[in-house]
């Protein structure tokens, strides 16, 4: 299933709020070296209570992703 995400990087919290058949990421790491990526990686797999190896993300330096997640 693909998921479509808006990333907020440096917020003060990690949470994710789904609004409008859009998930709002908020990650407290900052978008350098990858960083928030990881974060959006681990926050989405505890979201959809799955493995974090299951989880693809596509569009690398963009706000808004994308996200499969395999079964």
């Amino acid at each position: 299933m693909i998921y479509k995400l808006k990333v907020f990087p440096n917020s003060g919290e990690s949470r994710v709020i789904n609004k409008d058949s859009v998930l709002n990421v908020y990650v407290k790491s900052k978008p350098e070296k990858n960083k928030a990526n990881i974060e959006v990686i681990k926050l989405m797999a505890r979201y959809f209570n799955t493995a974090a190896e299951k989880i693809k993300l596509k569009a690398l330096k963009s706000r808004t992703k994308y996200i499969e997640i395999k079964e």
